[in-house]
């Protein structure tokens, strides 16, 4: 989840001088601080301007009271979107002081370089405002000490510029450190940098923490007066924003109608921050379903950033993306191609922006599909939309919560493979498949370590649409960049103000041109030639083809992977062998399977209070519903699994499909577990199937058996360990820790000395997409979260075979997917282990323990391996009297290598 989409914009600079009082002798100065402060940037720069000439006569360029109007100046110019004005004003400044105080050419000055840090950020150069901005503090420390208020600014400035770029871990410590800085400098805590922390828990997904720092923030402002309004109400728009990603749309559209009822009175309806409200009142429109209201607010914050900032700013990309898909909506075909094509010609400014260019590009590949009828130009755009959500987190550093992945990019995954399906290209789907369960486990669990293909291959055509896009839009950004680098520099020669005059005619010229190609580009709705399209389709499908037959000959040569994709109207099967791919599909819809999961879950989960003479009903309806589950889920790939002559299928599941139990599968005569071993497959995860077969002797064990914090008692814990690890008949050696022995510290020390087998016995409880929700029981009564598993150094699963959680409970239906507990095995992958047996529902029966002990018992003997050893231990158990109901056997599954 982003942060809130509004930059921070500096209220105070770093050991600002210009912030202090002016000298009250000039009456000119006194009036630009009078408008600066109240926040009435416009009437500043109006002020600031002449009075700037007026004190650089009187004055000289060097005096104080010169630079503290440029400053000023500067400052409002820069609030008011006027970059490249404010950004010649502060180099001249910084040099006219520089030469004063006899600093060598380039020397970083106080406050100049502060506000060009964020300059640069705004611009796309955001290496050299990081750089400014620890060269400032490190310069603040050397100069003025850690606990000075010039060090405390430093600090405020590097957090600001950490949370605009989404920077999670440096945004994390410099917020921190600012927090303790302002306690020491100033004896108190900002309302402000409430804000920030909230911003920062918001970047993290840590979604209580995030509210309630939002809400501490506008209590502090209630309180106290403590900045202007302005800041306020960027509070009030964040917590807005907060709302409306966290769903809350009714509240958010309440908040920002009084932000921007607000904004408008005050500061007038022109305003910068003004404008800015109501592109995002538009945005939140658009979400609720009113794309007629939002269209007026969109246009309006285009044109002001239009305006302020060009058509190259990435606010300005960010509005115009919005209002595509508001036209698209509303079928305002010709003005919506205008939009995409203006769109287009600035395209190269979102290079550091994946997150805008993955809007852009969506917008653009829904007007393609829904209105241009393009299926062709609508994958092209998906699949740049699907690269930047992909560069996003595999730019993120390992162990670093990746930012800005939106939930809601998650459709464009879905409709890709929709679209690559509905072409014929089977490979290519498969893979944006893969590709989508890796991101929405990179949702549940922030911080995992980034593996595997990170972006979808373009055919030889796509690549050609690029190559011509771009060669369009050469000319235009060879203009820009003379431009940018002319206005950049800081001299009042005449020669140069007519230069400049003459690129800007010829930059609009140029833009205007490409704009025009673009149209007709798009215009143009000639699907690719037809053959040309499946021989590019059919190389891509070759490679990416042998990549998966290869993973297949490291897991075995009777091993297949079997993806299942439910879309809205149909079901797709892609089956990988070593040899073979085969596509089939099936007109069903998605809510109908999902739906049958459900219910055969629910008969299932029946046997818990199914009295005996019941059972023989409970059995039947079980089976009927089983049936009906396999017809779906099974039988249409049924032939073709056999002929390539498997006995252990890796499945790759997404969505609900993943609650299925997959064993349990029935055919009409023998449960699928009868015929196949199966292991889920993750893409998420580097699965190492080049492990061999081995004898397995050793394990750790821990168990809860008593209630705690409201959950039941496990019974059956205690048996199941003694069963596993017993002193005299335990299957295999080693040390097991029960109830009050099951703490924090001993889970670690057991990690540090690490035995083959871990096997857990106790409440797992894994919510929908609540990571820092979903939690391991501990015997002391502790919840081991999922967050805590993935950032602690100490729980590390490096040298173990296998671990076992013997009592993970999960919900089916609802606003789960499936994701949680194939995420709790990714998670755990990707700290070490190299397999995980997990449940679907928790078994509180004296069945655990007995399919736990047939289980290492044959592991044990390591003549097969885990995914057989485990389908060995479930058809003993179904063949038994007492113990075959599914409820009981069913809800294990092998995440990872089969072997």
């Amino acid at each position: 989840m982003a942060a809130p989409q509004k930059p921070e914009r500096p209220m105070r600079g770093a050991g600002d001088e210009a912030d202090l009082p002016p000298d009250a002798s000039d009456a000119g100065l006194v009036k630009l601080y009078g408008f600066y402060r109240s926040g009435q940037y416009l009437k500043a720069v109006e002020v600031g301007r002449p009075l700037v000439k007026r004190l650089e006569a009187q004055y000289g360029p060097a005096d104080k009271k010169t630079l503290k109007a440029e400053m000023k100046l500067a400052q409002s110019l820069y609030n008011e979107g006027a970059l490249p004005e404010a950004e010649q004003i502060l180099l001249k400044a910084s040099r006219d002081e520089g030469k004063l105080r006899g600093l060598p050419p380039g020397a970083l000055i106080d406050p100049y370089a502060d506000l060009l840090a964020f300059i640069y950020e705004d611009t796309g150069r955001e290496n050299q405002a990081e750089r400014i901005l620890l060269a400032l503090h490190a310069y603040s420390i050397k100069q003025h000490g850690e606990t000075s208020r010039q060090s405390n600014d430093t600090l405020g400035s590097l957090s600001s510029f950490y949370i605009n770029t989404q920077q999670v871990d440096a945004a994390e410590r410099f917020t921190a450190l600012l927090m303790r800085s302002n306690e020491i400098v100033y004896n108190v805590r900002f309302c402000a940098d409430f804000n920030k922390v909230a911003d920062v828990a918001l970047l993290k997904h840590d979604l209580e923490r995030a509210e309630n720092w939002y809400k501490e923030s506008l209590k502090c402002f209630r309180e106290v007066d403590e900045f202007d309004s302005r800041t306020r109400l960027t509070v009030q728009h964040n917590y807005a924003f907060f709302l409306q990603e966290t769903g809350r749309l009714s509240q958010a559209d309440t908040i920002l109608r009084d932000v921007l009822s607000t904004s408008a009175k005050r500061y007038g309806e022109d305003d910068v921050d003004t404008a800015y409200y109501k592109g995002s009142l538009g945005r939140l429109l658009l979400r609720e379903g009113r794309p007629a209201e939002a269209i007026p607010l969109l246009r309006h914050a285009l044109s002001d950033r239009l305006n302020r900032y060009g058509p190259t700013y990435y606010e300005t990309l960010r509005f115009r993306a919005q209002l595509v898909r508001a036209e698209t909506q509303l079928g305002q075909d010709e003005q919506a191609r205008s939009d995409i094509a203006a769109a287009l010609s600035s395209l190269g400014q979102l290079a550091g922006k994946p997150n805008d260019a993955a809007e852009l590009f969506s917008s653009v590949a829904q007007f393609m599909r829904e209105r241009a009828h393009d299926t062709d130009r609508a994958i092209f755009f998906l699949k740049q939309a699907v690269n930047s959500n992909e560069l996003i987190r595999s730019s993120s550093r390992s162990g670093q919560p990746t930012p800005g992945i939106d939930t809601r990019r998650i459709g464009d995954y879905e409709t890709l493979q929709e679209l690559l399906i509905e072409r014929g290209r089977f490979l290519e789907a498969e893979q944006v498949g893969r590709l989508l369960k890796a991101d929405e486990f990179r949702l549940l669990v922030r911080g995992a370590p980034q593996t595997g293909t990170t972006e979808i291959a373009l055919s030889a055509h796509e690549k050609a649409w690029i190559a011509q896009l771009d060669a369009w839009r050469s000319r235009p950004s060879k203009v820009q960049e003379e431009l940018a680098s002319l206005q950049s520099e800081a001299t009042d020669d005449p020669a140069r103000a007519a230069k400049l005059a003459d690129l800007q005619k010829l930059s609009d010229s140029a833009y205007a041109t490409y704009k025009g190609e673009i149209e007709t580009w798009l215009s143009d709705v000639k699907a690719m030639p037809g053959a040309g399209a499946r021989d590019e389709a059919l190389a891509l499908q070759v490679d990416s083809g042998e990549r998966l037959q290869s993973l297949l000959t490291e897991a075995g040569p009777r091993t297949v992977l079997l993806q299942i994709v439910a879309l809205p109207k149909s079901l797709h099967f892609f089956l990988t062998t070593p040899t073979t791919f085969k596509h089939v599909a099936l007109p069903v819809s998605r809510e109908s399977v999902f739906q049958t999961i459900a219910e055969a879950r629910s008969e299932i989960d029946r046997y818990r209070t199914v009295s005996d003479s019941e059972l023989a009903q409970h059995e039947t309806q079980a089976k009927s519903k089983l049936n009906r589950l396999y017809d779906l889920l099974f039988k249409p790939i049924r032939q073709d699994v056999d002929d390539s002559r498997a006995d252990t299928i890796l499945l790759n599941l997404q969505g609900q499909l993943r609650y299925a139990p997959f064993a349990a599968l029935y055919d009409g005569s023998a449960y699928l577990v009868s015929r196949y071993a199966s292991a889920f497959y993750t893409p998420a995860v580097q699965t190492r199937f080049e492990s061999p077969v081995a004898p397995t002797a050793e394990a750790s064990g821990f168990g809860v058996s008593r209630p705690l914090d409201g959950l039941p008692a496990l019974p059956a814990v205690k048996q199941e360990l003694d069963t596993l690890l017993g002193a005299t008949n335990g299957v295999l050696r080693g040390q097991a820790a029960l109830d009050g022995e099951f703490t924090l510290s001993a889970l670690e020390n057991s990690l540090a000395q690490p035995k083959p087998v871990l096997h857990l016995a106790s409440h797992f409880i894994l919510l929908p997409g609540a990571e820092s929700s979903s939690f391991l029981l501990l015997g002391d009564g502790q919840k081991l979260t999922l967050t805590e598993i993935n950032r602690s150094p100490r729980l590390r699963f490096r040298g173990i075979e296998l671990v076992t959680l013997s009592a993970c409970e999960t919900a089916v239906g609802g606003e789960g997917t499936g994701v949680e507990i194939e995420g709790l095995g990714a998670l755990v992958q990707n700290k070490g282990a190299k397999s995980v047996l997990a449940s679907l529902w928790s078994v509180a029966d004296k069945a655990s323990p007995a399919l736990m002990a047939d289980f290492y018992t044959t592991l044990k003997e390591g003549h097969v391996g885990k995914a057989e050893a485990l389908r060995r231990a479930q058809v003993k158990m179904l063949s038994s009297i007492d113990q075959s109901d599914p409820f009981l056997w069913a809800p294990f599954i092998l995440m990872g290598n089969p072997r």
